[in-house]
């Protein structure tokens, strides 16, 4: 797929508890996170399957695994 502009795409699986840190790879970037299974804890925001929340003007973002999940991540220019 082709999308012409600075995006990275991750996916992880997690199956315990613990808090990671995501660092944005390109200054004026955002994240887009989607749970695809399970529950997080985004920067305060409770996600579960299907939950999904965009996040900029940050160059870090904590997360926190709250049980067995499925999370992607998609990181795109947010110049507005």
């Amino acid at each position: 797929m082709w999308v012409h502009q600075d995006t990275w795409f991750h996916l992880g699986e997690f199956d315990v508890e613990k808090s990671l840190d995501y660092t944005l790879k390109k200054p004026g970037n955002g994240v887009y996170v989607f749970v695809i299974e399970g529950s997080f804890n985004v920067e305060g925001e409770n996600l579960k399957k299907r939950d999904a929340i965009g996040i900029w003007e940050t160059e870090t973002i904590n997360f926190t695994v709250q049980s067995e999940s499925k999370v992607l991540l998609v990181e795109v220019p947010m110049r507005f």
